[in-house]
């Protein structure tokens, strides 16, 4: 069975998610910090007046952090409660994947926080993140609760500039 991920590489690495989780993708934007958000939490964006939560991807793959640059992306994926993004270095494009690509290494991703399998494409691997891992459930819980409010100021703002 054929999967597509988009592509992305961070840290020099190679990269992929699920296509269909993919909602968008944009160049980077400003990201506004969250005071007492988990520590793998970069912030929140305004994405056409909601707010997604900007998840530190390289936090999680415990890669060394990197500053920001004006050729960084963010994409924007679903999860199954919520819209969550994350920065990267480059995007790749759309890489079509077959059950046969799958390397066997369920040893060295079964306790990734965040890869759910490695394909082998073009003699390079690409290890492929599960969106519904981007957060954890109390992280999840906590994000809820910080776009509720902010997207309840969001929209009283936006009610008094129109009014």
């Amino acid at each position: 069975m054929e999967k597509v991920y988009l592509g992305f590489k961070l840290n020099h690495k190679t990269f992929g998610i699920d296509a269909k989780n993919v909602l968008r993708v944009s160049q980077i934007v400003e990201i506004t910090s969250v005071p007492q958000a988990s520590e793998s939490i970069m912030g929140i964006i305004n994405v056409m007046g909601e707010v997604v939560p900007v998840v530190d991807l390289r936090k999680r793959l415990d890669l060394p952090a990197k500053p920001f640059a004006l050729t960084d992306y963010i994409i924007i994926v679903q999860t199954d409660t919520q819209a969550v993004s994350f920065v990267v270095d480059e995007i790749i494009g759309l890489i079509p994947a077959f059950d046969d690509k799958d390397v066997s290494l369920k040893n060295i991703i079964r306790n990734s926080p965040v890869i759910e399998r490695v394909i082998k494409e073009h003699d390079e691997f690409i290890l492929i993140i599960d969106s519904r891992k981007l957060l954890n459930e109390q992280e999840s819980e906590q994000i809820q609760t910080m776009v509720e409010t902010q997207n309840g100021a969001i929209y009283r703002a936006f009610s008094k500039a129109t009014a």
